[in-house]
């Protein structure tokens, strides 16, 4: 898993964010 820093805003206490990502398992094989 990548954790990298981004450069928008900084999230607070209920703030509402929205998550782009992709699920791959080690063979390459897409989940999700």
């Amino acid at each position: 898993m990548s954790d990298i820093p981004g450069t928008g805003k900084q999230i607070k206490n209920h703030y509402k964010i929205l998550v782009h990502y992709k699920g791959t398992l080690e063979d390459g094989t897409e989940f999700d």
